[in-house]
């Protein structure tokens, strides 16, 4: 769940980067919107990439606490739709209740 998340919010940064530029090109920077979508964009794709080495280490039982805060920020995210947040959830419950077996 973590890395469905993680992989929708990179994907979803790029996303916004991409739109930012061009609205950039398209009306110029007008009230600084193009910047701060890039600034929401370049957000995302760093959760997304913390999200992913907390999936990684997720599937190898160690670092609670790094998996813990992966999940957390994969539901600050938002992902295509909201799924970022939703998984992100579920990938906490998860990693709760499992806490006992890693590591």
């Amino acid at each position: 769940m973590l890395l469905i998340s993680a992989i929708s919010e990179v994907a979803m940064g790029a996303i916004f980067m991409l739109f930012g530029g061009m609205v950039s090109g398209m009306v110029g920077d007008a009230f600084g919107i193009s910047s701060i979508i890039m600034v929401c964009g370049s957000i995302e794709i760093v959760t997304g990439i913390i999200g992913i080495i907390g999936a990684v280490f997720a599937f190898m039982k160690k670092y609670w606490g790094l998996c813990l805060l992966a999940a957390v920020l994969c539901m600050v995210g938002v992902g295509f739709y909201f799924t970022g947040t939703i998984f992100g959830i579920v990938a906490l419950v998860f990693l709760l209740i499992s806490k006992d077996s890693f590591q």
